[in-house]
């Protein structure tokens, strides 16, 4: 016998809510504070003066 319980479909399920998509010409808040995050001053990856100070870049590499 089957129970009663209500068919649940995927769509309506908490998990796997989509965020809403931007419009063209806007830019979604969350993709552009984790761009903020992850990139430097100019659209680059954080560079190893920004990782370690100024100091670590200057000196040699020891082999």
């Amino acid at each position: 016998m089957r129970s009663e319980k209500p068919a649940y479909r995927r769509e309506e399920s908490n998990n796997n809510r989509k965020t809403p998509e931007a419009k063209d010409g806007e830019v979604q808040e969350e993709a552009a504070a984790a761009v903020d995050l992850s990139f430097g001053p100019r659209g680059t990856l954080a560079t190893p003066r920004k990782l370690f100070g100024e100091e670590s870049v200057d000196k040699p590499v020891r082999n």
